[in-house]
């Protein structure tokens, strides 16, 4: 299944995932996020360490509401790791999930997701 991930240069990426990824893993496999190396630029997006995480890795993504509209609420461990995957509060969208949390779907199909530089304008509207 192939969805479309926004980086934060505003770069718009066809990205595959396979049966089982979560969004973290497709996201690193597809090269749009890089785990343990710092951002370089706005497009940069760094994976973090989590301990809670299969395979050590997350990153802050925001989903467009048709998809956040599909899944679950965020649990509250969840939620947490979010606090700690964002810069500030104010990166934090309604949509804002941990790609590690979100396992991609037949249904996710033409999906649309954000990673990086949430915060400007061409994000905000998902």
């Amino acid at each position: 299944m192939t969805f479309t991930c926004v980086d934060g240069a505003g770069v718009r990426r066809q990205v595959r995932a396979l049966p089982g990824d979560s969004l973290a893993e497709a996201l690193a496999r597809a090269g749009v996020v890089e785990p343990g190396r710092p951002g370089r630029g706005a497009a940069a997006v760094t994976a973090r360490p989590s301990e809670t995480v299969a395979g050590g890795l997350d990153v802050h993504v925001v989903l467009s509401d048709a998809w956040a509209s599909r899944l679950p609420a965020a649990t509250e461990e969840e939620r947490a790791l979010l606090r700690r995957l964002v810069r500030g509060p104010e990166d934090l969208r309604t949509t804002s999930r941990a790609g590690a949390s979100v396992k991609v779907a037949a249904a996710d199909e033409g999906g649309l997701c954000a990673v990086g530089a949430v915060s400007a304008p061409e994000f905000v509207h998902l």
